[in-house]
């Protein structure tokens, strides 16, 4: 969901249960990936019948729900989103799940919210927030962490690795403090793609080049004397990509755009689905797509 500020400060959804995308903000690119890996598994049920769900998972006085305007944001995901799944990068992995099935209002940290996307790469339940934000929430010790800025950026992210995660690429994995912006130098970058970048995900990317920075995980909780405090690192990753072999010699020198030397971690390339040194690049099979 994406909203805009009317007078008075009123956030308004433009999601208005139009059947399609076309009225949305997607490039073409993010159109072409609904178009040919996405694919409807459930029925949107109609606004009147997603409020009275609402009303018996969240009963309030005289028949009214306990966060109205939530509820206003549940009936136009469901009307637009739900039952929309798609797979990202190869047949038979995870795909993203966009469906209503409760009408429950959880109350976070972030402000009300409701569970509507099973994020099939974490294998994971995302929440949306009032604002449109989506928020994962893992429990235990680590804390709940905002990932999306809204659908439509969620969706234009994967359209972008639906094309350049078959490039070949290097990747580096950085530590910083919780919270904290990772320090890479984006001088010899491509240019920035604002549509596709979140707070979980940064995008650049020309015709030949890309770059992906993405948060995960994250720092752990404990709880002190004071209340909860963060503790551990972020870890973020970098992929550098090029779309043709002789690119990879820009991509492996982007360990210089790092501060210092980045973390030692696991060879296990969660774009490729394989193991590789994160001496060595990335190749992706010659039968992807």
């Amino acid at each position: 969901m994406n909203y805009r500020q009317q007078p008075g400060g009123r956030l308004v959804g433009i999601v208005g249960g139009i059947r399609g995308f076309d009225d949305l903000p997607f490039s073409p690119r993010a159109q072409d990936l609904l178009a040919t890996r996405g694919r409807r598994i459930a029925r949107r049920r109609p606004a009147s019948e997603v409020r009275e769900l609402a009303r018996r998972h969240n009963p309030g006085g005289s028949g009214e729900t306990v966060v109205p305007e939530v509820v206003d944001r549940m009936a136009e995901f469901e009307q637009r989103f739900s039952g929309l799944w798609y797979s990202i990068l190869r047949e038979g992995e995870n795909g993203m799940e966009y469906l209503l099935e409760e009408g429950t209002v959880y109350q976070t940290g972030f402000g009300p919210a409701f569970r509507g996307i099973m994020d099939g790469s974490w294998t994971t339940p995302l929440y949306i927030l009032h604002d449109g934000r989506t928020l994962v929430r893992p429990g235990g010790q680590r804390p709940d962490r905002v990932i999306d800025s809204s659908v439509i950026q969620r969706i234009e992210s994967h359209a972008l690795l639906a094309a350049a995660g078959h490039w070949p690429h290097y990747r580096y994995i950085l530590a910083v403090a919780p919270g904290a912006e990772p320090a890479v130098g984006t001088g010899t970058f491509p240019p920035a793609v604002p549509a596709a970048t979140g707070p979980a995900d940064r995008w650049w990317l020309d015709g030949d080049r890309a770059v992906l920075l993405r948060l995960f995980p994250w720092g752990f909780r404990r709880r002190t004397a004071s209340g909860w405090t963060v503790t551990g690192l972020d870890r973020w990753t970098m992929w550098c990509f090029a779309r043709t072999e002789s690119g990879l010699a820009w991509a492996a020198a982007r360990r210089a755009d790092i501060p210092g030397d980045p973390v030692a971690e696991s060879d296990w390339c969660v774009i490729c689905a394989r193991s590789t040194p994160e001496t060595a690049s990335c190749r992706p099979a010659a039968d992807s797509p």
